[in-house]
C-alpha cells in the first residue's frame, strides 16, 4: 500500500508539471514544448549520436506539420522522394534567449530512410519556417548520413552535404551499400534565423570534388573532412 501511494504521488506530480493547459486528449504542441528537455546552444549534431536519446513526441499531420514535408529520400543525394506519406516527431528543443519562437528538431521517417528538419514555431504552436538539415539511412543497424548540421549560440546554422557526382541517382538500398567509395562534392550552406523565426540563407560554399570512402559517412561529420574550398 505504501509503495502504491508513492507511485500515485509521482504520477500526480508529473501531471501537475505539465501545467493546467495540458489536459487529457489536449496534448498539443504547447504541451510538448513544456515536456521536451531543452538543449543548450551551441549544438553540433554528432554523427555517432543517433539523436534519439531524448523522448520523441509525434507531430499531428496537417495540424502541427504540413503533410507536404512528410517524406524521405530513396537516394544518397536526396533527389528522389519516397512515394509514401511518413510520420514525424520532435525530440530536441531549443529556446533562444529573448525570442518569440522555439526551435525544434523533427525526425521524419518510420523505416530505414530518415531526414531531420529544423522547424521554428511561435509559442502558441504555429509553424513559422523550416529547413532540411539531415538525410540518413539505416541498414543492418548502421546509420549512414550524407547531410550534417550544427548551430551556434547566435542562431547561425551550418548545413554540410556531400552530393554524389553521378549521371544517375545512387539509390541507397539498390546500389550505394554495395559501393566502397563515391565521387562527390561537399556543399556547405549557411543560414541565420531572424527575429521573426524565419531562416535566411547567408552564403553557400562549394568544395573541390573528390572520392569519398563510404565508411566516412558512418563515422565522421562532413565539416571534419579536410576538404578544400573552391571559394569562400
Amino acid at each position: 500500500m505504501k509503495i502504491m501511494k508513492v507511485w500515485l504521488s509521482i504520477v500526480l506530480l508529473f501531471c501537475i508539471g505539465l501545467s493546467g493547459n495540458c489536459q487529457k486528449n489536449t496534448f498539443d504542441l504547447k504541451c510538448k514544448f513544456e515536456v521536451i528537455k531543452e538543449t543548450s546552444l551551441p549544438y553540433e549534431r554528432v554523427l555517432t549520436d543517433k539523436g534519439q536519446r531524448n523522448p520523441s513526441y509525434g507531430l499531428v499531420a496537417d495540424k502541427e506539420i504540413p503533410c507536404s514535408l512528410l517524406f524521405e529520400y530513396m537516394d544518397f543525394g536526396g533527389t528522389i522522394k519516397t512515394t509514401w506519406t511518413s510520420g514525424g516527431s520532435i525530440f530536441r528543443l531549443f529556446k533562444p534567449e529573448s525570442s518569440e519562437f522555439v526551435l525544434v528538431v523533427a525526425k521524419i521517417g518510420v523505416s530505414e530512410c530518415t531526414k531531420h528538419l529544423l522547424i521554428t514555431y511561435d509559442k502558441e504552436g504555429k509553424m513559422i519556417d523550416y529547413i532540411e538539415v539531415e538525410i540518413g539511412f539505416v541498414r543492418r543497424g548502421e546509420y549512414t548520413s550524407s547531410k550534417h548540421w550544427r548551430i551556434d549560440k547566435n542562431l547561425q546554422i551550418q548545413v554540410c552535404q556531400v552530393k554524389p557526382i553521378s549521371s544517375e541517382p545512387i539509390l541507397f538500398f539498390d546500389k550505394y551499400y554495395q559501393l566502397d567509395s563515391i565521387q562527390g562534392q561537399r556543399i556547405d550552406t549557411y543560414y541565420k534565423i531572424d527575429k521573426s523565426g524565419k531562416f535566411q540563407q547567408v552564403k553557400q560554399v562549394k568544395y573541390k570534388p573528390r572520392e569519398y570512402d563510404c565508411t566516412f559517412f558512418k563515422s565522421k561529420n562532413i565539416w571534419n573532412s579536410g576538404d578544400v574550398a573552391l571559394e569562400k
